[in-house]
């Protein structure tokens, strides 16, 4: 007879969004990335191989910000997002990320979250 040991699917597993909040910049004040450029990651970030991002295009500014989302510390995000180009990007974002984290930022971040 199979028996089924409940650890194992995920009740021991961590939340997968503790700290999501302690990630995200106090305010917009503290977003300093760049506006332009080439944003280059360290590897236990950008891990899956693409470091170099093309702020001017698109595809990579979604990646890098999506990157920021999911795994960016407090400091990372401050240092790499731009508070422009995050409001920009956020209708895009909003719509490919979970709202586990997309509602969480935009609680910290006034004005982030779409009009009523």
């Amino acid at each position: 007879m199979l028996r089924h040991n409940f650890s194992m699917y995920g009740a021991d597993l961590p939340d997968r969004y503790e700290g999501v909040e302690a990630r995200i910049p106090r305010g917009w004040e503290d977003l300093c990335g760049p506006a332009a450029g080439v944003v280059h990651l360290p590897n236990r970030l950008a891990w899956s191989g693409v470091t170099d991002f093309n702020l001017a295009d698109a595809g990579d500014r979604f990646l890098l910000y999506g990157i920021m989302l999911d795994c960016g510390q407090r400091d990372d995000v401050k240092r790499w997002v731009n508070p422009d180009l995050l409001r920009q990007e956020w209708p895009r974002l909003r719509r490919g990320f979970t709202s586990q984290i997309t509602r969480r930022w935009e609680q910290r971040l006034p004005g982030l979250a779409p009009s009523a």
